[in-house]
């Protein structure tokens, strides 16, 4: 990879960082504002009539986006105790809320929303890691021609002790 290439992918790296970022603290934010409105104010998923649905698929995408924002050194423990308690402290709300209800089963729908989100999303980084570690890696696809060729070359060029199965 030439030098300039090389700078282009860790700027285009760090901007897409910085956006999930943002668009994670938009969607918490937005998450609380819809959480504390009136009911009425509030938008529907069509087709949904359970809340408990919408608070699962809320903290699903929420697990997710907060675990790609996040560095990986942040365990996903911590990340699922701050979501956990994140939507206790949402139903806590809005038990000062005259025209919203709170209710054990939104949290609950919630929070296992949230960890559902948390393991997909590291399994995903984790799957994402591995092609990254070993872009040579062709089991699951079949081997063209040219891939032949290349694992010739490969071959002939690496050491044995460096050529990876």
């Amino acid at each position: 990879m030439t030098r300039s290439r090389l700078i282009k992918s860790r700027r285009s790296s760090s901007w897409f960082k910085y956006w999930i970022v943002y668009l994670t603290a938009l969607y918490i934010s937005a998450l609380v504002v819809f959480s504390i409105v009136p009911s009425g104010y509030r938008p529907r998923l069509p087709g949904i009539t359970l809340t408990e649905y919408e608070h699962f698929l809320a903290y699903l995408v929420l697990g997710g986006l907060v675990v790609i924002s996040t560095p990986r050194s942040v365990r996903s423990v911590t990340i699922i105790a701050a979501l956990a308690a994140f939507a206790g402290l949402v139903e806590i709300v809005q038990l000062a809320i005259p025209s919203r209800v709170a209710s054990v089963t939104d949290f609950a729908a919630g929070a296992s929303g949230a960890v559902i989100g948390v393991a997909l999303a590291v399994l995903a980084l984790r799957q994402s890691a591995i092609k990254r570690a070993d872009p040579y890696r062709t089991s699951e696809l079949p081997i063209l021609a040219s891939d032949r060729r290349d694992q010739n070359l490969r071959s002939v060029v690496l050491p044995p002790s460096d050529v990876r199965h």
